[in-house]
Formats: C-alpha cells, structure tokens, sequence
C-alpha cells in the first residue's frame, strides 16, 4: 500500500515523499496515548489527596499539563516519523516512551503514586531521546 505525495520545496521545484506501510500505523502512536491515558485515569483515586488539603494540588496539575505539552510534542514527532520507513525495533521503542510517558502524566494529573510515576515519566523521555538518536545514527 504505497502512495506517493508531492510537495514544493523551493520556487517551482517538487520533492518525492513515499508513504510507506499502511496508514493506520501513523495513527498507531495516538491510540496507544489515548489507551494509556484512559487506563491511568482510571486506575488513579485523586480524592485521598485532595481530603488531605494538600496545597500543592494546583503544582501538581500544572505539571501534569506541562507533560502533556511534552507528550504532544513526541506525538506529533512519531507520527511524521512513521511516514517513512523505520524499522519495527524503532518504532516499538517510540510506542514503548510514549505510553510510559502517558501514564505518568494520566497519574500525575490522578495524583496518585508521585513517587514512582517522576521515574516513569523521566524513564520514558529518556527512551523516547535514546530511540530518536538511535534512528538518527542510521539515517
């Protein structure tokens, strides 16, 4: 399933750029978010914490927000990387960092284990740059 796009480049000259594999795999990095996501709001129970009056609630949030900038920016990166071809090793480890990276911040906004979930997070940033530079190197 191959198609082939055209787009300008400079003053009246084109650039090839080849589609390849089928169209649901740029789609694939977004439903494993939204899966991710799901499942970690549900797992998460806020209510002890906001009980406790805790006043780093709003902190809290932000953060969660501020990750989720994060997160988006990955997307948006996998989803035009997947439109060339990588191999599925590469594409596993982008799929791998964004669902690690999506449960913490669905956890952090859930405020639910802070702890464990700075290490998810920052875990799966950290395999999200190694894979990128990884692909980078064979390119």
């Amino acid at each position: 399933m191959n198609e082939t796009l055209t787009r300008p480049r400079a003053a009246g000259s084109e650039t090839l750029i080849r589609l390849t594999g089928p169209r649901w795999l740029v789609a694939l990095p977004w439903v494993t978010a939204l899966t991710v996501a799901l499942l970690a709001l549900w797992v998460g129970d806020p209510a002890p914490f906001i009980a406790s009056g805790a006043d780093t609630l709003p902190l809290l949030r932000g953060f969660a927000v501020l990750k989720a900038a994060i997160i988006l920016a990955a997307l948006l990166a996998v989803s035009w990387r997947v439109t060339w071809p990588a191999s599925q090793r590469l594409i596993a480890g982008y799929l791998v960092a964004i669902a690690a990276m999506t449960a913490a911040a669905g956890l952090v906004w859930q405020l639910t284990w802070l702890g464990p979930v700075s290490m998810l997070f920052h875990g799966g940033l950290l395999l999200f740059l190694l894979t990128a530079w990884r692909d980078s190197a064979r390119g």
